[in-house]
């Protein structure tokens, strides 16, 4: 089994988790918080997902977690549980509800993630600065997390339909990452000739 993820703030392999946490404190807005989530939810779908080298597995074994979740058979889940070896993703897949369909389960494993990293911000950030009380984070967090409902969606789906694979980037975020690369290469292109 590979290398177990964590779901603590601290985890230097959360960098992009806490990038958010300093964001939501500076002020950035629910809609802008929402899409950073959505990217850091693919960026762990990708890591859970994918294939580890030196392992020759994923982390765990998210195909056979997600369909003995999705039936409903508590043996089932807690047998393929039992392989995990006390991940904690595993653990948090494993509490989801049972569903019709997978896509279902996925985006609610991606919805308690969310949840698991807002219950973290929520205690560092309430009652200082931004966040006089809970009520007022509260308010910012289901607008974040309604902001980041269509990347779960995606990924939920992605993630359903191919379990043994990781997630991919949307095509339009690709072409925005493209975009956007093509105009600081030609803003460096014109500080470097000084012509355009």
């Amino acid at each position: 089994m590979a290398e177990n993820e964590t779901l603590d703030l601290a985890d230097g392999r959360n960098s992009g988790w806490a990038r958010l946490g300093r964001l939501i404190a500076s002020g950035v807005e629910p809609v802008r918080a929402g899409e950073v989530a959505g990217a850091c939810l693919l960026h762990l779908s990708k890591r859970l997902l994918k294939m580890d080298s030196k392992w020759g597995c994923q982390q765990f074994p998210v195909k056979d977690l997600l369909e003995a979740v999705r039936s409903s058979d508590r043996k089932r889940v807690s047998a393929v549980l039992a392989r995990c070896e006390g991940h904690e993703y595993a653990q948090l897949l494993a509490e989801c509800r049972p569903a019709d369909d997978s896509m279902q389960v996925a985006k609610e494993f991606l919805h308690r993630i969310l949840d698991r990293f807002g219950d973290q911000y929520e205690l560092h950030q309430t009652g200082e600065g931004r966040f006089s009380d809970f009520d007022s984070f509260a308010k910012f967090r289901e607008e974040m997390q309604a902001a980041a409902a269509p990347e779960i969606d995606r990924i939920a789906a992605q993630i359903a339909n191919n379990p043994d694979g990781p997630p991919r980037s949307a095509p339009k975020a690709k072409a925005k990452r493209e975009a956007e690369h093509s105009a600081i290469l030609r803003e460096s292109l014109l500080k470097v000739g000084g012509t355009p």
